[in-house]
């Protein structure tokens, strides 16, 4: 009983991620949005490519999984990239700064990988091992992207940085995304039996940021901007904004 309402709640969830999905590809295209973050629509388009081919092609549905799971990671990297780009677009010395940082966070996530094969406890029973192997790295590399996640979300939300609204949005359901995602498959290695659990709160978190998305995101997001950090004491924001802006200023005379 318990199992047929955990596949119920998986199979609600999956048509409304899939149709919430469906909508946001349809608003990029429509607001013309799309120019501005492809990256995105690929994204959400592997996603929604991944659903049709695992209920297509049941049989090999760890294979399409690992698959996914590659060009998803790939594409989140991307999404985030490009999120950095337009969120620091007023700083460009402070962008090209973390931008290149990244690139040492790609390969430190790829050494983590390999150090989480060599540390992951043994195959629990009943698992596929390729499937194993597949969440493992899985797990050690959105581990990673999540870290990296929050301090750039954590660096945003001390300094007031200027930004479309639209990317502020983005940056918030990335984040609810890749903190599911993480404690999902975290809860997947320590509690095998209880996956599909997990599964369902996963889903849960990516349907509603895509929800949220389809609704919010629009091309008067791109006009609007917010702002960061310390809105609430206006002396302490300004002070911090000449300090963001002589980071900046200082990143520009060192040079690339």
């Amino acid at each position: 009983m318990v199992f047929d309402q955990v596949a119920f709640a998986v199979i609600v969830l999956w048509a409304l991620k899939v149709c919430a999905s469906l909508a946001l590809i349809g608003k990029l295209i429509w607001t013309r949005l799309i120019a501005v973050y492809p990256w995105l629509f690929l994204f959400v388009a592997a996603e929604i490519a991944e659903t049709i081919l695992r209920i297509g092609f049941h049989e090999q549905e760890v294979q399409i999984y690992r698959g996914a799971e590659i060009v998803r990671t790939v594409l989140a990297v991307a999404v985030l990239w490009e999120l950095v780009r337009l969120g620091f677009e007023g700083y460009s010395a402070l962008s090209a700064f973390i931008r290149k940082a990244s690139w040492y966070m790609i390969a430190g996530c790829v050494a983590f990988s390999f150090l989480n094969w060599a540390l992951d406890p043994g195959l629990p029973e009943g698992r596929s091992p390729v499937l194993h192997e597949t969440l493992a790295t899985v797990r050690a590399v959105t581990s990673g992207l999540f870290a990296y996640l929050l301090l750039l979300i954590a660096f945003m939300g001390w300094f007031p940085v200027r930004m479309r609204r639209n990317v502020a949005f983005l940056l918030v359901g990335l984040a609810a995304y890749f903190s599911a995602r993480w404690m999902a498959l975290l809860w997947s290695n320590l509690s095998p039996d209880n996956t599909s659990r997990m599964n369902v709160f996963e889903l849960a978190v990516v349907a509603v940021a895509a929800v949220s998305w389809a609704f919010l995101l629009n091309r008067e997001g791109e006009r609007t901007q917010t702002v960061t950090g310390h809105r609430w004491n206006p002396a302490e924001m300004a002070r911090l904004s000449r300090k963001l802006e002589a980071i900046n200023t200082g990143l520009v005379r060192m040079g690339p």
